[in-house]
């Protein structure tokens, strides 16, 4: 879980830091995984990471209330649910 604002850190830049998270969830993605990102009040530019790495345009959930952000999750878990979810570990 992040809320896409990546810091620059003694040993990485934001830049990297953001090719790191993408370079997740395309490795996600490449295993079959459906990625959804939920973005809580976020920049232009994390908006725009956490779309990249979603799934698909539908899995990028924008929240700006507490109330949306519920219904983001719960959106996901219907999702989910009728995707006949497993456990995987």
């Amino acid at each position: 879980m992040t809320d896409g604002e990546q810091l620059d850190l003694d040993s990485y830049s934001k830049a990297q830091a953001d090719n790191m998270l993408l370079a997740s969830c395309d490795n996600m993605r490449s295993e079959g995984i459906e990625v959804f990102t939920v973005g809580f009040a976020v920049t232009a530019a994390s908006k725009t990471l956490l779309q990249r790495c979603a799934s698909k345009a539908d899995n990028f959930i924008p929240a700006n209330s507490e109330a949306e952000l519920k219904e983001a999750f719960e959106r996901i878990g219907r999702t989910v649910g009728e995707a006949s979810p497993r456990l995987v570990f």
